[in-house]
């Protein structure tokens, strides 16, 4: 049985630890040591940390349990303290503890609780396992946290990814597309328009053209994928026709709208064929939806129940790992938390919500069937 006031410990440990986003060394070395001290198998790749029972073959279906060690940076709006764990009515204040470090610790202590059961062995015997990761660089989706890591494991078969969620579970995620869009014109001096072709004027007309496309088919839709214009570049003189003009857009794309299929259509709405739209591969995430009727929703469910926690699922609008989850496996977002406290100054949490976490973290490993 787990003493919560163990798991108050380990958050409080973690919040004293400064660990933004590139700079989680000490952190992650820290959880190596901790986890390692408890007898399990224990490895790092960059500045994440993982700890697994049950099968060490590289083919075993796995259940796999992630959060992030990073945080964002501390602002001046912090009249507290961010690295001195301050508990008060209930709640401990401190940057990191309600995003992501709870759900860290509550991770942390559900796998050590089943450690000391038979469950290791039997999932062995199987040739299946259960591997807990303290990923880096979550907040600014880098390549040297889970994203990077993922494909070391050959056989997941369901994810849970601990974000701020109240412990309501979210079964969808949005992905990204960064599009550039560049037209091309031909200079001239701006007194003698009629000997050059406004590179400008074109991307202006073709942005129109592609956002009437947009509210024609999106209107009204709540559920349809985002898309913006944040950054144009045109022209270097006051008194010069640009010959290139570039618009990038964020579009923040749905299982069903993905970006390809957006990309695709922007090119076959296009005016002009020398107008260039391509994605940013490097930014393009793909979305993530795992039905209600899914096996791991329903045993989610079923143990939020029996922990006291009304089951709901709904879409997780933040940014998580959950859209590095390989499509073929099952994926939620769940954790202790409030989103409304993420990125806030004196953030903090509920510790009544995170030691409840733990329980129904223990209870998924226990209860999901790989």
């Amino acid at each position: 049985m787990v003493n919560g006031l163990e798991i108050q410990n380990l958050l409080g440990q973690m919040v004293e630890i400064p660990s933004e986003s590139t700079h989680e060394e000490r952190i992650s070395e820290f959880l190596g040591d901790s986890l390692s001290s408890k007898s399990l198998r224990v490895g790092h790749h960059r500045f994440n940390t993982y700890a697994t029972i049950g099968s060490n073959q590289l083919d075993a279906a796995t259940l796999l349990f992630v959060s992030h060690i990073d945080t964002v940076a501390t602002t001046p709006s912090w009249t507290i303290d961010p690295y001195k764990p301050t508990i008060k009515d209930g709640r401990m204040y401190g940057l990191g503890s309600n995003d992501a470090k709870a759900s860290i610790a509550a991770m942390v202590h559900a796998l050590l609780d089943v450690n000391n059961s038979d469950l290791p062995e039997q999932l062995a015997r199987k040739n299946q396992a259960i591997t807990f990761i303290a990923a880096a660089e979550e907040e600014i989706a880098g390549w040297n946290g889970f994203r990077g890591m993922v494909d070391q494991f050959q056989n997941i078969k369901a994810a849970v990814i601990g974000e701020p969620t109240s412990l309501r579970i979210g079964n969808s995620q949005r992905g990204r597309e960064v599009i550039d869009f560049t037209t091309h014109g031909r200079s001239s001096h701006s007194s003698r328009p009629y000997e050059g072709v406004n590179a400008a004027t074109k991307l202006v007309e073709e942005l129109g053209n592609i956002f009437s496309w947009y509210q024609e088919l999106f209107a009204d839709n709540t559920d349809a994928p985002t898309l913006e214009v944040t950054i144009l570049k045109s022209g270097e003189k006051t008194n010069q026709l640009p010959y290139e003009a570039l618009a990038t857009l964020d579009s923040r794309t749905t299982a069903q709208f993905s970006g390809a299929l957006i990309l695709a259509t922007m090119d076959q709405q296009k005016l002009y064929p020398d107008t260039n739209i391509v994605g940013r591969e490097q930014n393009s995430v793909v979305a993530k939806f795992t039905p209600e009727s899914s096996p791991l929703i329903i045993a989610v469910k079923r143990i939020l129940e029996e922990s006291g926690v009304n089951p709901v699922t709904y879409a997780y609008t933040a940014a998580s790992d959950l859209v590095f989850v390989p499509s073929d496996a099952q994926g939620i977002v769940l954790g202790p938390g409030d989103s409304n406290q993420s990125h806030q100054a004196n953030e903090s949490v509920n510790l009544n919500q995170v030691i409840t976490a733990q329980k129904v973290y223990s209870g998924i490993m226990r209860g999901f069937k790989l």
